[in-house]
This record gives structure tokens, C-alpha cells and sequence, in this order.
């Protein structure tokens, strides 16, 4: 592999140029670990609740999706995220 120029260096950092294959002009392949669960905690024939939640990417770690392209530049995919949701009908 050919050492990155200083300009990529500066524009894009190493923690990007790392996860990247200048030789071939292609991006590293990237791995995200994403964890779901969700429970039912009520339900009768009008009403329900339930609540779930959701992890992505547990291992923080960075993953770019797409290298200086010439219409979407370089993307990066999001980093560590937690989100739930409770759901209520009635």
C-alpha cells in the first residue's frame, strides 16, 4: 500500500485514510453491531403498551460508507446511538 499523501492526510485524517484502500480506490470493508428488543407489557382487547429499544453499532467503531465520491463526498456511518419507544393504543 502506497503511504497517503499529505494532502489526503490533512483533508480526510488518519482515523478515515486507515479505512480505506488507496491501491484499489475502494473502502475497507466495515462491520456494525446492532441489537434490538422489544416486550409487550399490557394488553387487553382495546388497549395495549409496549416498549422497545434498539442499539446500533456497539462497537463504536468507524466505518466509512463511502470514499470522495463526485456527487455524495465522503460519508461516514453513524457512530454508537441508543434509542426506545414506548407505544401505547387505546
Amino acid at each position: 500500500m502506497q503511504k497517503p499523501s499529505s494532502v489526503l492526510l490533512a483533508q480526510f485524517g488518519p482515523e478515515i485514510l486507515r479505512r480505506i484502500n488507496l491501491d484499489r480506490g475502494r473502502v475497507r470493508p466495515s462491520f456494525s453491531l446492532d441489537v434490538a428488543a422489544g416486550a409487550e407489557l399490557y394488553r387487553n382487547e382495546q388497549r395495549s403498551a409496549a416498549v422497545e429499544i434498539q442499539s446500533n453499532d456497539l462497537t463504536s467503531r468507524l466505518n466509512v460508507v463511502n470514499f470522495a465520491s463526485l456527487f455524495s463526498g465522503t460519508a461516514i456511518a453513524p457512530q454508537r446511538s441508543i434509542s426506545a419507544r414506548v407505544k401505547l393504543t387505546f
